[in-house]
């Protein structure tokens, strides 16, 4: 499954970015554009922050969901700061 995250300079961002444009929708749905599996995502964070990496189940057999935030991107004209989790740092 991806992780859908939004970084911190983003989610301010693309509000004052909202608030300065006159917009087709309602609501949007606001994410990272790029969504790294679970794994890849924690396992680098673990080994950047010198921790073990976490144990997954293999058999999980739920669904995941992508959050897009494509109308967003098309509609405001917004880019990312931040549009990959794994260049976050912390």
């Amino acid at each position: 499954h991806s992780v859908n995250f939004l970084h911190l300079d983003d989610a301010v961002d693309s509000i004052l970015h909202l608030m300065h444009r006159s917009t087709k929708s309602a609501v949007y749905n606001v994410a990272s554009p790029r969504h790294p599996t679970k794994r890849t995502f924690y396992c680098q964070m673990a080994k950047e922050i010198k921790m073990e990496p976490p144990q997954f189940i293999e058999s999980d057999d739920s669904t995941g969901r992508e959050i897009s935030s494509a109308v967003f991107i098309n509609e405001t004209g917004y880019r990312f700061h931040h549009p990959n989790p794994l260049d976050y740092s912390f």
